[in-house]
């Protein structure tokens, strides 16, 4: 065998072993692992936009806190994301409750809760999740089937 026969191997088991982490990170399913891969951020759309401008797609959020860099509006909604009273949901009457609090009595329904992270004036992360957040796992470790799950959107913003 000639020396360039022997160094082929070599090469080829030299780049399997430098890819071993990236292909048993890739291991199991491999219809969820192309859809991690390719899975887009749907918040990226709106993250920089001015407090004006993501209140004229969304509406007035339920509540609002201060925070050390800017404010953080939480909106209430169904469907795909809030937009102005088409699922937003007014405040009780009664006297606020801490704003992080989730037991707030409100009128209305909703399934989804999205917070709007502004440092300054620019929208910097937006989180979403379920009303009804729970654990992805039973007691017994195996994965749960049918949980809920939230979409987002801003239909009423203007793409850029």
């Amino acid at each position: 065998m000639t020396r360039t026969a022997t160094r082929i191997p070599a090469l080829a088991l030299a780049a399997l072993m430098a890819l071993s982490p990236v292909l048993s990170g890739c291991a199991g399913n491999p219809a969820s692992m192309v859809t991690n891969l390719t899975k887009a951020d749907p918040t990226a759309p709106y993250i920089g936009r001015s407090k004006q401008e993501i209140v004229a797609c969304a509406g007035q959020p339920y509540s609002r806190y201060a925070t050390g860099k800017g404010e953080n509006l939480i909106y209430h909604y169904s469907g795909a994301g809030p937009v102005p009273g088409g699922g937003s949901v007014k405040k009780d009457k009664k006297k606020d409750q801490s704003p992080f609090s989730m037991t707030k009595s409100s009128s209305g329904n909703w399934d989804c809760a999205a917070t709007f992270g502004f440092e300054g004036d620019r929208l910097a992360r937006i989180t979403y999740a379920p009303r009804q957040v729970e654990s992805k796992y039973t007691e017994d470790g195996r994965l749960k089937k049918n949980l809920p799950s939230c979409s987002f959107t801003l239909p009423n913003c203007p793409a850029r």
